[in-house]
């Protein structure tokens, strides 16, 4: 099973999934940019 972030851009409304490769690639989220599982919304 490979590791999975979900990230939430309310901007488009829209879910990613990011792979610990890409998640690591961002150093500095943008602020639109929460992890989707604390994000209680």
């Amino acid at each position: 099973m490979s590791f999975c972030r979900f990230v939430y851009y309310p901007n488009n409304k829209s879910l990613k999934c990011l792979n610990k490769q890409q998640w690591r690639n961002i150093k500095q989220p943008a602020p639109e940019i929460k992890p989707w599982l604390s994000d209680k919304g």
